[in-house]
């Protein structure tokens, strides 16, 4: 009897220390899977904060559930704009993740979309709050996990932080670029100074106007110089102003909030000056390094050759 007693105590306080809804430390509550279950073909994974849909195994979908908890908590280190507007504000309602298995089974769904479209988030707000949460992505895109979901849950964060005063699309989408690997921003770059260089890159004005993914634009060209653009602002003039600037466009034109935050007398067009000043001198260090390689590569064949002459 008295070990029945001690087991049952146990038990009891293992359940009272490990019960999600009572485990003190947040950051660990937020990656319990609060259930999972089959929905049809649909595996189905919930923890505090998010829903993931996935084909794929139930052991899937909480893996990726889990990890769209730490990337809530960790895209702030990356894009240092959601710490500059302070804490999101809690949600009311999960962020629904809906991970199709191609790409056929994606346009199927948003047959708005580009064919090469690898996510989208949709966000839905009522009286100055997020009541509709959702993101999109392909599995079957490369690095989706490193790239497409961060990205987009960027959006769904800088959301909640500008809900009175949405981001333009240039800002918002330069901005979730900043959650992308490194390497995927590197190729974005080389885009970039390769239109640069044949005379391709679309002006300032153009860019600051249009959606980075409208058609009128070639979008790999727009969405690498949105990135670009958002980066300059931010290493010139701090986060803090960036922020600063976000919010002026919402009540006055780009050239009217650039001359009020950054001081740019000549508004778009100064800009445009200064950011593809600073992309020149960077063409010109890829150059340099490019033809410094080639040369190099020249000189050790033109020595094979010899030693293979002499052989």
């Amino acid at each position: 009897m008295r070990n029945g007693l001690t087991t049952t105590a146990a038990l009891v306080l293992a359940c009272l220390l490990f019960a999600p809804e009572l485990i003190a430390d947040d950051s660990l509550k937020s990656t319990i899977i609060r259930r999972s279950f089959q929905r049809g073909e649909w595996s189905i994974a919930e923890t505090e904060r998010f829903q993931v849909w996935t084909k794929s195994s139930l052991s899937e979908a909480a893996a990726i559930a889990q990890q769209c908890e730490r990337l809530r908590s960790e895209l702030p280190n990356r894009v240092a704009v959601l710490n500059e507007k302070g804490e999101s504000p809690a949600w009311l309602a999960p962020c629904t993740v809906v991970v199709h298995p191609s790409q056929s089974d994606y346009i199927r769904h948003f047959p708005q979309e580009s064919k090469a479209a690898v996510g989208c988030s949709t966000v839905t707000t009522d009286n100055g709050r997020v009541i509709f949460r959702r993101i999109d992505l392909r599995a079957d895109a490369s690095s989706w996990r490193e790239n497409a979901l961060p990205h987009e849950l960027t959006h769904v964060l800088l959301a909640d932080l500008f809900i009175e005063h949405p981001l333009p699309a240039w800002l918002n989408e330069g901005l979730a670029m900043l959650a992308e690997d490194d390497a995927l921003r590197s190729r974005r770059h080389a885009v970039l100074l390769r239109a640069l260089s044949d005379n391709q890159l679309p002006t300032l004005k153009t860019l600051l106007t249009l959606h980075p993914a409208s058609r009128q634009v070639n979008s790999d060209v727009a969405y690498a110089a949105s990135h670009s653009l958002v980066c300059y602002l931010a290493d010139r003039h701090g986060t803090e102003k960036l922020v600063e600037f976000a919010e002026h466009l919402a009540a006055r034109d780009c050239d009217q909030a650039l001359r009020t935050v950054y001081g740019e007398t000549d508004g778009i067009a100064g800009l445009e000056q200064a950011w593809r000043g600073q992309l020149q001198n960077q063409q010109f260090v890829t150059d340099t390094i490019s033809n410094h390689d080639a040369f190099l590569a020249s000189v050790r064949t033109s020595r094979l050759n010899r030693d293979l002459i002499k052989n």
